[in-house]
């Protein structure tokens, strides 16, 4: 079906670039000007789709940020953290795979053409989302519980060992692990094992963008050329950004101020709310796919119309 649609609008600007000498440059002018128009009205509801989109995903990310778990609700809180962390590195990763394409999209075109290419916007767009992503990223993992010390063991009077020992007027003193302790061991555990999974996804990233700065550095130097420069102060913009978050998830600190969820029951209603906020994120993000490719067609056509233009101009 993608590929059926892309053949139409392919053949639809084909002909319409190729049916341009017959029209007058009046009508030609009227046309360019009716798609500036047309792609000024879809670039302003991408970008507010998108606003939107990243408001809900940060309010979501802040709220469950805000909380942490009590007796009652165990580890279900650290969890549902875990879980949005997984998910927004998931997120970035695709935004990445989506900016290289976009970036090799460019790197193809001519110098001429890559200032009006719809993909140097996306590219833009992408690499903006992946650093809120990771600031999102950071958010959560700054509120994951660090180690408390707390009482280890409960202490009471084992009334079996009274009754048994009564004789000798002796009362036998037990002792228990305390739930607080269990709780804060639980808890402590999933976060060491959180943090640890988040700075191995921090040096495969920080490894996978030390290689490709050093490959554009070596093209460079073999073609003694500066074209790289742009995509390399790029990577070492991102190899900063991934350097201080690695700092921040080996310090270990909990940034973030957080109220207690104070029952089992609230808990499994914020698990429920948020399993329905992140559907409807999905739904949104999808709604954003399809706006983008819409306006990518549109400039597109937009840039075929006053390529024609400047053509018919040229020949006079």
């Amino acid at each position: 079906m993608k590929i059926f649609s892309f053949l139409i609008l392919t053949a639809a600007v084909a002909l319409h670039a190729g049916a341009a000498e017959t029209y007058t440059r009046e009508h030609m002018v009227e046309m360019v000007e009716q798609q500036e128009a047309n792609v000024e009205k879809l670039t302003n509801e991408f970008f507010t789709l998108n606003e939107e989109l990243e408001r809900q995903l940060k309010t979501v990310v802040t709220t469950i940020a805000s909380l942490e778990d009590s007796r009652d609700s165990k580890t279900r809180v650290t969890r549902m953290k875990q879980d949005l962390i997984d998910q927004l590195r998931t997120s970035i990763q695709t935004l990445n795979r989506q900016y290289a394409h976009n970036k090799a999209t460019i790197d193809r075109m001519s110098p001429e053409a890559q200032g009006d290419a719809p993909e140097g916007l996306a590219a833009e767009i992408l690499k903006e989302k992946m650093k809120e992503r990771v600031d999102l990223v950071m958010t959560l993992a700054n509120s994951l519980e660090s180690h408390k010390d707390v009482q280890k063991y409960d202490y009471y009077f084992d009334t079996n060992g009274y009754y048994n020992n009564r004789n000798n007027n002796q009362v036998k003193v037990s002792k228990r692990k305390s739930d607080e302790f269990k709780q804060n061991r639980d808890q402590t555990w999933q976060t060491k094992q959180g943090r640890k999974d988040l700075l191995t996804g921090i040096e495969e990233a920080e490894f996978k963008l030390t290689q490709k700065r050093n490959h554009l550095i070596a093209e460079q130097k073999r073609l003694n050329s500066s074209e790289f420069q742009t995509d390399i102060d790029t990577t070492d913009e991102f190899l900063a950004i991934l350097k201080e978050r690695k700092m921040e998830v080996l310090s270990g600190k909990n940034s973030v101020p957080t109220e207690s969820v104070d029952s089992a029951a609230r808990a499994m209603e914020i698990e429920r709310q948020l399993s329905e906020v992140v559907r409807k994120l999905q739904i949104a993000s999808g709604q954003l796919r399809q706006s983008g490719a819409q306006l990518k067609a549109e400039i597109t056509r937009l840039n075929a119309q006053q390529a024609a233009l400047e053509k018919h101009d040229a020949a006079k």
